[in-house]
């Protein structure tokens, strides 16, 4: 395993209880990655502009 990580296993119950917070948490990193490509596409059109 990765250092400094747990491991933690979900019961079935569990994991589907997560999933609406899962699926929250997934578009808003969603988002975040396509607000960053757009800005470093610009930062890239005005580094060669």
């Amino acid at each position: 395993m990765y250092a400094g990580v747990d491991r933690k296993i979900f019961t079935l119950q569990e994991a589907n209880a997560l999933l609406p917070e899962l699926r929250t948490e997934l578009r808003k990193l969603q988002d975040l990655a396509a607000r960053f490509e757009e800005l470093y596409g610009e930062l890239q059109d005005k580094k060669t502009a």
